[in-house]
């Protein structure tokens, strides 16, 4: 890809390639002090949330009182947004820290974050960087880097078994014992959440492989909302249930065909995928919005756009809709069985022989074979 020709983005890949090596793939973000100021007049706090990982193990989540922080580097003071941050690692003396972007890249350096308080639901609470191990950042932009730190996690279904690789395409985790795995997220606690369909039900496994919580139901797809809930679609029930922590049903839909897959929209609405037709459901179960020319659609995503991405597998594509029901783009493959829009503008399709990576032009520029059905995130 390339990457913008500006002397402040020159200075930050040379800083990256001269701490750590090769900067990942992505495309490239200038950091400035301006513009890190305009952000800060404009950006709403609560669109950003935190959760931080503190030396104990014990997690903090809230919306932080700045939009930024600053990085010594060793050549030069950097401002960095915090809405361009996937993580923040600290080291063992607390000050030095391994910032990982959203687009891959990475930058070290001592770690001027201000005072960082924290909005949570108890109220504020002042946050020192001398009890922090990790921050994770999270923004309500769906299409932002997830908690995978630019790795692949893909659940290769007619295999089995869950894979994480990493930039080289090395296996760096993966998780066995399932029956025919539909889906995997990487949760805000570093745990995985896997749809195991063959067995009927969702599991959260920690790091270790450890299986931390279960709920029995027939499930194609699973992931966290922001209220830490969980959104289960029900091929076969044909149903989606938001399911709490508790393993109460605090909302559910019956849906008019087999669910592949759900989304929940900020506005609170929620879109399924309901074998031949898409539809967007009010939180009072009203219909508000139905597109009736899908096929057998398995996943979906909805984007920054209003669009929504649609694994369109009876026709053998996946297509992005308008809210006024024109597809604007489409990509063909034999069995598509999921697709999702990366940061990029890339998008990772699941199809019958294995999962790739295409551009908005079409040209394939990753690739995973030898798997059938799944989903990948990244």
């Amino acid at each position: 890809m390339k990457r913008n020709a500006t002397w402040v983005v020159a200075v930050m890949v040379a800083a990256t390639v001269f701490l750590h090596g090769p900067v990942a793939s992505g495309e490239a973000t200038t950091y400035n002090a301006e513009a890190a100021d305009d952000t800060a007049r404009t950006q709403k706090h609560a669109s950003i949330k935190m959760t931080v990982r503190l030396s104990d193990g014990s997690c903090i989540m809230g919306a932080p009182n700045l939009v930024f922080i600053k990085l010594d580097t060793r050549l030069g003071e950097m401002t960095i947004p915090y809405e361009l941050i996937s993580h923040i690692e600290m080291d063992d003396d607390h000050e030095r820290a391994r910032v990982r972007l959203a687009n891959g890249d990475r930058l070290t350096g001592v770690l001027n974050a201000g005072k960082l308080e924290l909005t949570t639901r108890l109220g504020p609470l002042p946050v020192r960087f001398a009890h922090v191990r990790k921050i994770f950042v999270t923004l309500s932009n769906p299409l932002r880097a997830s908690y995978l730190d630019g790795t692949t996690l893909i659940a290769r279904t007619s295999l089995n078994k869950i894979e994480e690789r990493d930039h080289s395409d090395t296996v760096v985790w993966s998780f066995t014992g399932l029956k025919s795995p539909y889906g995997a997220k990487r949760l805000r606690n570093g745990n995985t959440l896997i749809n195991d369909y063959g067995n009927s039900r969702v599991i959260e496994v920690d790091h270790k492989g450890t299986i931390v919580w279960t709920y029995n139901t027939p499930c194609l797809d699973a992931y966290q909302l922001a209220n830490g809930n969980i959104l289960i679609s029900g091929w076969g029930a044909k149903q989606v249930i938001e399911v709490t922590r508790n393993k109460k049903v605090a909302w559910s839909y019956k849906t008019p065909g087999h669910c592949g897959g759900a989304y929940r929209r900020p506005n609170g609405n929620t879109v399924v995928a309901a074998y031949n037709t898409i539809q967007e459901v009010a939180a009072d179960g009203t219909v508000v919005w139905e597109w009736t020319g899908a096929s057998k659609a398995h996943g979906i995503q909805c984007l920054p756009n209003g669009n929504i991405l649609v694994a369109n597998t009876g026709a053998n594509k996946v297509i992005e809709i308008t809210q006024d029901k024109r597809v604007v783009w489409e990509y063909s493959a034999t069995t598509v069985t999921d697709a999702f829009r990366l940061a990029n503008g890339n998008t990772l399709i699941t199809h019958s022989t294995g999962t790739i990576e295409v551009t908005p032009d079409k040209e394939i520029v990753w690739s995973l074979m030898g798997h059938t059905s799944g989903r990948a995130r990244r």
